[in-house]
């Protein structure tokens, strides 16, 4: 590419790290993201989702952190990703610390990223902190919706809560 005079755009360098994602070599995608980067190139929601979706959760994290620490431009849907992508890994206790980071910025949180927490919690059976998660929505000038809801009932019911779920 590069001798036929042709750069590559942070699509290519996407498609390339999401290939080697997927043939397990994240620390080769992790070294061709540092030179997209070396090389002026900002990494999009694509990209983002690519290293959330290819197990590469600690680079996705700290290119998160890092852009929410410089300014660089943290969406609430590359939020939610990287949420979701640590909840779906099994890690919600460091989707609730990344959560607790962007909760006290200027990213606001919406109703899909307390459902995302929720259903994370309720995953791994940490009921207690999801309803907690629950009832910091009205706070937030937030309504639960039906998601939320069917997530708690069926969590509180799957664990024999039956009260809880009534409630």
């Amino acid at each position: 590419m590069l001798s036929c005079g042709i750069l590559p755009t942070t699509t290519t360098y996407t498609i390339l790290i999401d290939a080697l994602c997927n043939d397990g070599m994240v620390a080769k995608a992790h070294e061709v993201l540092r030179v997209m980067i070396s090389k002026g190139m900002e990494p999009d929601t694509l990209t983002f989702n690519t290293l959330i979706h290819g197990k590469c959760l600690k680079e996705a994290t700290r290119l998160f952190n890092e852009m929410h620490t410089n300014g660089g431009g943290p969406s609430v849907l590359k939020q939610n990703l990287l949420l979701h992508g640590l909840c779906e890994d099994n890690h919600p206790g460091e989707a609730i610390k990344v959560f607790h980071v962007i909760d006290d910025g200027e990213l606001h949180p919406n109703i899909i990223t307390y459902n995302i927490l929720i259903d994370g919690m309720v995953k791994v059976g940490q009921l207690k902190a999801a309803k907690e998660l629950f009832q910091l929505i009205p706070a937030k000038g937030l309504q639960p919706d039906v998601i939320t809801y069917c997530t708690l009932i069926n969590g509180f019911c799957n664990e024999g809560m039956l009260e809880d779920a009534y409630e």
